[in-house]
C-alpha cells in the first residue's frame, strides 16, 4: 500500500494516468498528523516497509520530516521512494546522510526529459555509489509504439539494473474513452520484444507494473519468442489486481485509472479488510465483458472471468 505525500509533479507528462488524481488545482501535502495515523496503521499490521509516491515526493516542503518521524517509531525496516530522480543535489546529500538511520530505496521513474537529464544522470550517479542498491531497479512507462527505448537501455547497462518494472500506460490520457483495447496493445510488440532482449543481454527480470496486455493482443509470433525467454511475462490476465494507494486526506484508492475503489483508511484495521473488499469490487468487474468478442475467450471459458482493467473499459454490459 503506498501513501501519496503530495500530488503535484514538476513533469506534467501528458500521458500520465495519475492525473485523475492531480487534475484539480489545489496542491496537496499529507501533513504530519496524517502522516502518523498512517505509519500507526502500517505498524499495526506488523508492516516493515513505507512506500512513498506522489505526485514527485521529494517536492513535500517536509519530506525529510517525514522520514525523521518513520525513523522515531524504531519498527520500519526500509523506505522506498517512487520517483523521477529531478531533484536538487543537496536533496541527494541529504538522502545518504539519512541513509545512516534507515534503509533508503528508490523506484526510479525516469523520463528522456532533456530539461532534466542532466539532474537525473547526477543524481543516479551519486546515490547509486554511496548507498548499496539503493537504486537496483526502473520503472519505464510505454506510452508511444514508436518510442525509443535506447535511452532506458542506457540507464540498465550503465546502473546494473537488476529488475524492470514496466507499464503500457492505459489509461493514456492522450486517448479517447473509445480506444480498442486490443489493437492499441498489438501495436507495442515491437518494444516489448525489444525489452525482452535485454532479459539475456543483461540479466534483468520483468514486473509488470499494470496494463500487462491480454494474451489476445499478441501475434503467435511474438508469444513464442516471449515464451522461449520469460513465460511470465504474459501474467494471468490483464490486470492481476489493483494497486492500494492512500491520498493525502487518507482515502484509499484501488486505481488510479479506472477503479471506483475509494474508502477512508479509518474504515479499517487490516490489510485483509481492505482486500477482501477490494477483490469483491474486482470480481464484479472481471465478470463483464470488455467487449464483443471477449464472449468467446477461451481463458474466460476456463476461469469465468475477464481482463479487468483494459484502460477505459465500461462497468457495464456490452449492447
Amino acid at each position: 500500500m503506498n501513501l501519496m505525500i503530495n500530488t503535484y509533479c514538476n513533469f506534467h507528462c501528458p500521458y500520465c494516468f495519475a492525473q485523475t488524481e492531480m487534475k484539480t488545482n489545489t496542491v496537496k501535502n499529507i501533513n504530519l498528523d496524517n502522516f502518523k495515523i498512517y505509519l500507526d496503521f502500517l505498524k499495526q499490521n506488523n508492516e516493515k516497509n513505507v512506500r512513498l509516491i506522489g505526485g514527485e515526493p521529494s517536492l513535500h516542503p517536509q519530506f525529510f520530516d517525514l522520514l525523521d518521524i518513520i525513523i522515531s517509531y524504531d519498527c520500519f525496516s526500509s523506505v522506498l521512494v517512487f520517483s523521477n530522480f529531478s531533484f536538487p543535489f543537496e536533496f541527494a546529500q541529504k538522502i545518504v546522510e539519512y541513509s545512516d538511520e534507515i534503509f533508503i530505496e528508490f523506484l526510479p521513474n525516469i523520463n528522456n526529459n532533456p530539461q532534466f537529464l542532466p539532474t537525473i544522470e547526477r543524481n543516479l550517479d551519486y546515490l547509486s555509489l554511496c548507498i548499496p542498491n539503493a537504486v537496483s531497479r526502473i520503472s519505464i512507462n510505454i506510452f508511444d509504439p514508436h518510442q525509443d527505448m535506447s535511452f532506458w537501455e542506457d540507464i540498465i547497462a550503465k546502473y546494473n539494473i537488476s529488475d524492470i518494472r514496466w507499464s503500457i500506460t492505459v489509461p493514456n490520457m492522450k486517448l479517447s474513452k473509445d480506444f480498442n483495447f486490443k489493437q492499441y496493445f498489438h501495436e507495442f510488440q515491437p518494444i516489448l520484444k525489444e525489452m525482452l532482449t535485454w532479459a539475456t543481454k543483461y540479466n534483468v527480470t520483468f514486473s509488470c507494473d499494470c496494463n500487462n496486455p491480454p494474451i489476445c493482443a499478441y501475434d503467435d509470433d511474438f508469444i513464442t519468442f516471449a515464451m522461449k525467454i520469460d513465460p511470465s511475462f504474459f501474467g494471468s490476465f490483464a490486470c492481476d489486481g489493483s494497486a492500494l494507494d492512500v491520498t493525502p486526506e487518507l482515502d484509499i484508492i484501488g486505481c488510479f485509472g479506472c477503479n471506483k475503489f475509494k474508502h477512508a483508511l479509518s474504515e479499517f484495521e487490516t490489510f485483509d479488510e481492505i482486500l477482501d473488499l477490494l477483490h469483491a469490487e474486482e470480481d464484479s468487474l472481471r465478470k463483464t465483458p470488455p467487449q464483443k468478442e471477449c464472449l468467446s475467450c477461451p481463458r474466460h471459458a476456463r476461469t469465468g472471468l475477464y481482463c479487468a482493467c483494459l484502460g477505459y473499459r465500461k462497468e457495464k454490459e456490452n449492447d
